[in-house]
């Protein structure tokens, strides 16, 4: 299985899921993914296997 790290600047919500700056979040076994800028955000995505 993939495992997806989302590592935000600024604030985001991914899956439902609040994340602020400096924050990261591992995401596993989903098929959607679904981000929403609260503020200006940068993002860093891996994929990982």
């Amino acid at each position: 299985s993939r495992h997806l790290y989302l590592v935000p600047s600024g604030r985001v919500e991914v899956n439902g899921a609040a994340a602020s700056a400096r924050d990261g979040i591992a995401i596993t076994g989903e098929q959607k993914i679904s981000i929403t800028a609260e503020d200006d955000s940068e993002l860093v995505l891996v994929d990982a296997r």
